[in-house]
């Protein structure tokens, strides 16, 4: 142990077996502090470069992830002309042509054709008939296209707005 000197300002400072000791005279106060003979955990250390070595890798790793589960979900618009070589996974709105709506209770498979300025094109729907299907305006169809058809997985219908007709005077 170290041991306090005599003169005020002199620090003594002695090697023992669990740490270093530093003391300082202060009038007759003598103070001592306790340093581990470990170096702290810094900036430089093995650890703190594997650490963060380990969290660039997960952060670029959810980076990528996410990038291609953007890209894999991603589909374009597309006109019934652009079918042929745009098959997968697109986005086709069309004008249902109601008088050639079929639904059958059994399998829940609404089958329909649609167009747009390019084309007409069958589309098969295998998950119900929506509710507003017969007002519908206008569809926008989310599947695939496949010998002539296209397969809906998923339909968005947009049905006409309430004030459409009004004049811009008559609501304000």
């Amino acid at each position: 142990m170290a041991k306090c000197s005599s003169s005020a300002d002199r620090i003594v400072i002695s090697q023992t077996t669990a740490a270093q000791t530093a003391t300082r005279r202060n009038a007759s106060l003598c103070i001592a502090v306790v340093y581990p003979t470990t170096a702290p955990m810094g900036y430089n250390t093995v650890a703190m470069k594997l650490g963060s070595i380990i969290t660039l890798v997960l952060v670029l790793a959810g980076i990528a992830f996410t990038v291609r589960a953007f890209v894999a979900n991603t589909s374009p618009y597309v006109k019934v002309a652009q079918l042929e070589t745009r098959g997968q996974n697109v986005h086709l709105p069309l004008k249902p042509l109601q008088e050639t709506a079929q639904f059958d209770i059994k399998t829940m498979t609404l089958t329909f054709e649609g167009e747009d300025e390019t084309g007409r094109v069958k589309v098969v729907y295998p998950k119900g008939k929506p509710n507003n299907f017969e007002a519908a305006t206008q569809v926008v169809v989310i599947g695939s296209y496949k010998d002539g058809v296209f397969y809906a997985e998923d339909m968005l219908v947009k049905c006409p707005s309430k004030y459409q007709g009004e004049t811009q005077t008559a609501r304000n």
